[in-house]
């Protein structure tokens, strides 16, 4: 039997080279805009940690037809939250600033806050895919975004000074991804600001309490 090279291990070897291969330490987080704070910058966003490109499915409904279940696709969902991890850094600075913006979304101690639905072109989470030279190839938007969650950070007065974490929690609507011109980032619209009454929402109000 004639050997087949569109099968071999060189035919494997020469477009893992062409092509190269995704690293895990290739995606950085190149935009991070939450209502109550400004976006993080570049000296925040270089404690990232990790972060997970994320996922999406298509509903599956089941139709029986004559014995046999037939797979109709749906409406697509978004997994929620978009989980990060940060290093934590002694000014606690990222910290400061997502407790923030949670503070903006609802401030027990005045019971108000921005509790409307977030403005897509706005509130967004960029991230960048990279190659070998740290170029972004390929961008995921996450659109709508919020702090939902931050992760606690435990201490111990007996510990050998391991570096600590800072993980959030992010509520978004949904994503999209795009590649990039040229090597850049994939521009996107211009923020445009939600415009916020001068007098807050009082939430007691609204839930009649």
């Amino acid at each position: 039997m004639a050997y087949n090279e569109d099968y071999g291990i060189q035919k494997f070897y020469l477009l893992m080279q062409q092509a190269g291969l995704a690293r895990d330490m290739q995606m950085r987080v190149t935009e991070f805009v939450v209502n109550g704070i400004d976006n993080l910058n570049p000296d925040d966003l270089i404690f990232v940690k990790t972060g997970a490109v994320t996922s999406k499915t298509i509903s599956v409904q089941n139709v029986s037809f004559m014995g046999t279940q037939l797979q109709i696709p749906g409406g697509v969902t978004y997994p929620n939250p978009w989980a990060i991890t940060f290093y934590c850094t002694q000014n606690y600075n990222i910290r400061k600033l997502l407790e923030a913006s949670m503070n903006d979304t609802y401030n027990t101690s005045t019971s108000t806050g921005d509790i409307e639905p977030r403005d897509l072109s706005t509130y967004r989470i960029q991230l960048s895919l990279l190659n070998d030279s740290m170029v972004p190839l390929r961008t995921y938007t996450l659109f709508g975004a919020f702090v939902q969650t931050i992760d606690p950070i435990d201490y111990d007065a007996t510990g050998n000074g391991q570096i600590k974490q800072l993980g959030a929690q992010i509520a978004y609507q949904y994503w999209e991804s795009a590649d990039t011109e040229e090597g850049g980032l994939t521009p996107l619209p211009a923020p445009v600001k939600r415009d916020v009454p001068n007098k807050p929402v009082n939430l007691q109000t609204i839930l009649g309490l």
